[in-house]
This record gives C-alpha cells, structure tokens and sequence, in this order.
C-alpha cells in the first residue's frame, strides 16, 4: 500500500493507495500524462521507468517519496 499524507490548515488526509492501482501501464500513463509539461519519457522509457518502480516497490518498502513540510505546518508525505 502506498501511503499518502496530505494536512494544511483547510484540509488533512490520509489515503491509502493499493499499488496495484498506481504501478501499472493505466497508472503510468495518467501520471505522465499529468506531469507532461515536466517530464517527457519514450515508449521504451516508460516499459524501463514501470521495471523499476516494480523493483524499488519490493526492495525499498516504505521508501518516502515526497516529504514536503513548510514554515506554515503544512506537509504532504508520500510513501511506499
């Protein structure tokens, strides 16, 4: 399960998400569609970039993605 902590002063989420959702080809492609303006990746890039979320998923579990915490007490936490 990934974990996803977001808390600001308006909101404060945890979600759990099933990695099943987010490590395969629909879940690549609508993150890369998302963040297209940032990263560009080829069609063999993306097959390389899944192989190796796959692999870090099992090797690194509860890896922190994201770890952002502002001067407000704002934070938003991803984690494997």
């Amino acid at each position: 399960m990934m974990l996803v902590k977001i808390h600001t002063k308006e909101f404060k989420g945890t979600f759990y998400l099933p990695n099943t959702l987010l490590f395969n080809r629909l879940g690549l492609s609508i993150a890369l569609t998302a963040s297209q303006k940032y990263v560009k990746v080829s069609e063999t890039g993306k097959e390389a970039l899944l192989a190796q979320l796959k692999r870090y998923r099992r090797q690194f579990k509860g890896l922190k993605l994201v770890e952002v915490q502002t001067s407000e007490g704002e934070e938003i936490l991803v984690k494997l």
